[in-house]
């Protein structure tokens, strides 16, 4: 199993059909008839990072990270971040998703760590992630904090609210490595089953 960065236009092609497999059809939470041609891309993939999760040459997970710019970022489309912006670089981490076959825990693990490396490589201070209220708990172990309130995404089919989730990737790193040692170690140290971006 490996994760690369999706920079071949084949690879990417792959990446948004598995996105659509998995986001349409297997969980159901976007519609089919918005995404005529079975592909899930969007206008923020052109100035993103895609990575893919590979078992041999078959695309089993992605993660996408996005850099914030004059577009704003995905999230905006339903939560607005303008006051949390004063001098912080921001990105965030989204199109977080795993095959149903594959251990979801160790592979998301594996993808979260790829867009973290990314999201810091580039230059990002905090990370920002929109999720739903109900696996909020796992991301505040990590040290992510929940940025105003809860509320509805009308972009997804799916029965509950959402939030967004701030990590301060400083601090972050300053606490995991005396409270969370290992955490600490499989976040920052490079790992070969990664291939990141130049």
């Amino acid at each position: 199993m490996r994760v690369v960065y999706a920079r071949e236009p084949e690879l990417a092609e792959k990446l948004f059909r598995f996105r659509y497999e998995m986001y349409v059809s297997h969980l159901k939470w976007l519609n089919g008839k918005d995404y005529p041609h079975g592909i899930l891309h969007d206008s923020f993939d052109g100035h993103s990072y895609n990575y893919v999760a590979l078992d041999e040459n078959i695309v089993v997970g992605s993660v996408r990270i996005t850099l914030d710019g004059p577009k704003g970022l995905p999230l905006e489309l339903c939560n607005s971040l303008d006051g949390f912006r004063k001098d912080r670089a921001i990105a965030e981490l989204g199109r977080l998703v795993v095959d149903h076959r594959y251990d979801k825990n160790l592979l998301g693990a594996l993808l979260m760590k790829s867009g973290y490396q990314c999201a810091v490589q580039h230059g990002a201070n905090y990370i920002v992630i929109d999720i739903f209220l109900e696996s909020q708990d796992f991301y505040l172990k990590m040290g992510f904090i929940q940025i105003g309130d809860k509320y509805d995404d009308p972009n997804f089919n799916f029965n509950g609210p959402s939030v967004t989730m701030a990590l301060d990737c400083i601090a972050a790193q300053m606490e995991w490595s005396s409270t969370h040692p290992r955490l600490y170690r499989f976040f920052t140290i490079p790992d070969n089953r990664i291939e990141h971006s130049e």
